[in-house]
């Protein structure tokens, strides 16, 4: 069964292009390494005064998150996405909410 997060991103002025190669990168290395897969992410971007947010639904396969935060290439693009992002209005700069998906 997947374990589905809807990773939320403050993003930095300038970096949502940036950020959404990241990701396309990131989905498709833990595809590669057997972390994730499923369905292509949903992203999406909300623009606010105060700068992007950026939401990426995607799926990690079982078990797999755990072996991701050990893997150095999962960890260098945890940083590059990192590097895009800041803490704004009280409010982490990355968050990873666990979710349910209610259609495929």
């Amino acid at each position: 069964m997947a374990d589905t997060v809807m990773a939320t991103f403050q993003v930095k002025a300038g970096m949502v292009d940036r950020l959404s190669l990241l990701l396309d990168k990131h989905f498709a290395t833990i595809s590669r390494l057997g972390f994730g897969g499923g369905p292509k992410p949903v992203r999406v971007v909300l623009e606010q005064p105060t700068g992007p947010i950026l939401y990426d639904i995607f799926d990690w396969n079982e078990g797999a998150i755990g072996k991701a935060h050990d893997n150095i290439e999962v960890q260098a693009l945890w940083r590059e996405i990192d590097a895009c992002c800041e803490s704004r209005g009280g409010k982490p700069g990355l968050d990873f909410p666990h979710v349910k998906r209610l259609s495929s």
